[in-house]
């Protein structure tokens, strides 16, 4: 499937902007190519390009996967808080941590 690029959003930028963080060399060609922009500290917004790139890998994986036998699991995004308890890491990690309480 061809891309026409004139039809992509992909802002470019010609300097990564100081306050990006982006130390590797790959995050700061990610942002000047417009695959990626930063919506606040730690928290990016894939774009079009961004996207198409993440498939592609996906896709390469799979098929590795596959070759081999390995099957796909999906894995919640929330975790119970023994699984952080029992490693110790619980009281470690601090207030960046999202925690919910359950109301049962």
């Amino acid at each position: 499937r061809r891309i026409v690029l004139s039809r992509v959003y992909a802002p470019g930028l010609r300097e990564v902007p100081r306050e990006a963080n982006a130390h590797v060399a790959s995050h700061r060609l990610m942002l000047q190519t417009g695959m990626m922009r930063r919506v606040a500290s730690g928290v990016f917004a894939h774009l079009p390009l961004g996207i198409r790139a993440l498939a592609r890998i996906e896709a390469l994986i799979t098929d590795e996967m596959e070759s081999v036998g390995a099957q796909r699991i999906s894995l919640p995004i929330l975790q119970p808080s023994d699984l952080w308890k029992a490693t110790g890491r619980w009281d470690r990690v601090g207030k960046e941590q999202f925690r919910l309480q359950d109301r049962k």
